[in-house]
């Protein structure tokens, strides 16, 4: 998911992934359990950053590689996240980067976010992003 702080920044995730043997530029993600796409939305944010949101709004629900896989990835924006400890796995090697929008969403369209679904999710996010921050700053 793509987590837009109470302060509108964007959080991304530098993480160690091993297939690449690589830092990869990436959002929060992670497995859906039994509880389902929402449920783990939540979670992985948590885990992750320590986020909690006051909404989290579905982006869209697509195949990952279709012709091999049939896993379906769920995309969400986390709205008016909030930072606390973040409780990740032990092997887990990553750090939360937070970034302005216009930054989050260029690095999604030149590559720097280098971990495709992080990339379409910034890009599905980035209109709703953009129209929520210009609505907070017209309250």
């Amino acid at each position: 998911m793509v987590p837009l702080t109470t302060d509108g920044k964007i959080v991304a995730v530098r993480q160690y992934r091993h297939p690449p043997r690589a830092w990869v530029w990436e959002i929060v993600g992670g497995a859906v359990g039994e509880a389902g796409p929402l449920a783990a939305a939540h979670q992985e944010l948590a885990e992750e950053i320590g986020g909690h949101c006051r909404e989290m709004v579905l982006l869209g629900s697509f195949y990952a590689l279709s012709g091999a896989l049939s896993a379906r990835h769920h995309f969400f924006l986390a709205l008016d996240v909030e930072l606390r400890e973040a409780h990740r796995e032990p092997m887990e090697l990553l750090e939360a980067v937070p970034l302005d929008p216009d930054e989050a969403f260029a690095r999604a369209r030149d590559g720097r976010i280098d971990e495709s679904q992080s990339a379409l999710a910034l890009l599905l996010a980035e209109p709703r992003v953009r129209a929520y921050l210009a609505k907070r700053r017209a309250e």
